[in-house]
């Protein structure tokens, strides 16, 4: 084993498989492994402006392992598109209209032709972009991705369709077509084509569809009028293997549309949408048909459902895997049938419990107890979102009162609780980090209510630092994600001065950058400690590209007052693994 270990490719074989924390641990044994682990910690880049010129030196060195590379912040593509030999995916973020940062973008996709499998254009294109026409001809492109741009000529599109033959997903967003070039795509010009994101399902974008014989994935973004008689034609004459369907708003103009296109459809296995859509496909009476095979299933807008259509779908779809944007009402759960979706692994959902019946806790937590493959659990509320509703009650989660009958939960990995009735002790948070073993996420919310002091913000120091420092154990040997936010009214420098010497006291690590005053005063650039873990400051109307946390993880930014310490001892299994933010 010790001979087989020592060969350069099998190592590489092996490293392929591995998420970024055990790269690193890796890289720690030798330096014959670091040298065969480095290429696959640098192997996705996230790049962002600012920080000091040793960032891009060290870029600069290991440029050749990056196969992912994200480019935000127009200029910094000047300085860094002549280092990446082997790109084979390039995302890019706010690129603008200038005509040269355009001709660099267009020449990084030149130089990296023959290797390209994936491109993304988040921005805006001139007509005639010279970054679009070199996208069109990567001939080992699969994934393809662009809006607001304009296809007028026809030579193009000839190339297009005859070198990126592999095209097997295609986005198209703001994207019109001049005269007849959408016809090119008639007949069976993109066989490899699985998956489609579009606007429309009309003119131009159905001749896209049509050509797509193969299609199993099919997006639509906004709601426009459809024909009913056209959108019937491509999903039973040309897209007969679709599998996954989602939308916004079909726009079918009448109730007896809905159960035509829900007869035609094949059995789906994910289903995306508005309420009010999803809502109609599930009451017309063919649409049952689809419950056996349903797997996945995401709403849009949980607000214009009453909880009764998803009580439906959890209490019928014995196969579902993950249900997104939910809306649950706890009288819902109690007189309706038992949930028989006992291989959810994937709960995100708003659960509604009246003030007045307190024992609707334990109906709720009863039912989600039977749930043991769910590995995320998701019911975070905001306080708008009830003020339509005569149920303003919020699911309380703490011991005695349901929080213990969840310890069947076994394999939850991420546990996100928004707002609650009642702040948690200390000893919920030490009950879950023993009843749930593979829990590496929680979030938890400290409130402020009518602008009173929240409890929960007077025991921040109390026991939000006694977590870290008296149960470091906890931590490190669950590899837990803990959250503490609050109002940055709030924020003291004392606080941050405990925060640093609370740190210093458990080892951890810090690496960040800020634009809270108190907090750049109190943390020096320079301040680095042994272990891994990352802190985050967000603040409202922060720069998201100058924040860059460690070197290794990416963190959302949001945009919204608030004060966040993200602690996280290790990689989080749930972040995308290979990823680095430099």
């Amino acid at each position: 084993m010790e001979l087989a270990l020592s060969l350069p490719e099998i190592r590489g074989n092996i490293c392929r498989f591995l998420s970024l924390r055990d790269h690193k641990t890796c890289a720690l044994v030798s330096r014959v492994w670091a040298e065969s682990v480095i290429p696959w910690i640098w192997y996705s880049v996230i790049h962002h402006p600012g920080g000091p010129p040793e960032k891009l030196a060290v870029l600069h060195k290991h440029s050749a392992s990056v196969r992912v590379l994200k480019v935000g912040k127009h200029r910094t593509l000047i300085d860094i598109y002549e280092w990446f030999e082997n790109l084979q995916v390039l995302h890019f973020i706010y690129l603008n209209y200038q005509t040269e940062i355009l001709e660099y973008a267009a020449d990084l996709i030149r130089r990296n032709r023959f290797s390209l499998r994936r491109i993304h254009f988040h921005f805006s294109a001139n007509k005639d972009s010279a970054v679009f026409r070199e996208a069109l001809l990567c001939p080992l492109l699969k994934h393809l991705s662009f809006n607001n741009v304009a296809i007028q000529e026809q030579d193009l599109m000839e190339s297009f369709i005859k070198t990126c033959t592999r095209l097997t997903t295609l986005s198209l967003k703001n994207v019109t077509f001049e005269e007849t070039v959408h016809l090119m795509f008639s007949g069976q010009a993109f066989t490899n084509l699985e998956q489609v994101k579009m606007e429309y399902v009309r003119g131009p974008y159905l001749d896209i569809l049509r050509a797509c014989q193969n299609l199993k994935a099919l997006t639509i973004i906004k709601g426009d009028p459809v024909s009913a008689s056209s959108f019937l034609e491509v999903i039973t004459v040309h897209c007969r293997q679709l599998c996954v369907f989602s939308y916004s708003d079909c726009g079918l103009d009448n109730d007896g549309d809905f159960e035509k296109i829900a007869m035609a459809l094949p059995p789906m296995k994910r289903l995306q949408g508005s309420t009010k859509t999803i809502r109609d496909f599930i009451s017309s009476s063919v649409y049952s048909r689809h419950f056996e095979n349903l797997q996945a299933i995401q709403l849009h807008d949980f607000l214009l459902d009453d909880g009764t259509n998803s009580q439906m779908l959890l209490s019928s779809c014995p196969n579902l895997r993950s249900c997104v944007g939910v809306l649950l009402n706890a009288e819902d759960i109690e007189s309706g049938p038992p949930w028989v979706c006992q291989r959810l692994e994937h709960l995100e959902a708003q659960i509604m419990v009246h003030p007045e019946r307190e024992q609707l806790h334990l109906v709720v937590c009863r039912q989600l107890s039977q749930l043991k493959e769910l590995r995320i659990l998701r019911t975070d509320m905001e306080w708008w979102s009830f003020g339509t509703r005569s149920h303003t009650g919020i699911l309380s989660l703490r011991l005695g009162e349901g929080l213990e009958l969840l310890a069947s939960l076994s394999k939850l990995e991420y546990f996100n609780v928004g707002l609650l009735r009642e702040e948690w002790r200390s000893e919920e948070v030490e009950w879950m980090t023993q009843a749930w073993p593979n829990l590496v996420f929680i979030y938890y919310d400290f409130n402020e209510e009518d602008g009173v002091y929240p409890q929960g913000c007077k025991q921040m120091d109390s026991l939000g630092f006694k977590l870290l420092t008296e149960a470091y154990e906890w931590l490190s040997q669950t590899a837990l994600h803990f959250d503490f936010v609050t109002n940055q009214m709030y924020i003291q420098k004392y606080t941050l001065n405990v925060i640093v010497e609370t740190l210093q006291a458990t080892q951890l690590q810090n690496c960040y950058h800020c634009s809270n005053k108190d907090a750049q005063t109190t943390f020096s650039s320079g301040t680095i400690f042994p272990s891994f873990v990352s802190i985050a400051f967000n603040i409202k109307n922060i720069d998201p590209g100058s924040l860059w946390v460690c070197q290794w993880q990416e963190h959302q930014v949001h945009n919204r007052q608030e004060f966040a310490i993200r602690l996280a001892c290790g990689e989080s299994r749930l972040d995308d693994a290979n990823k680095t933010r430099y």
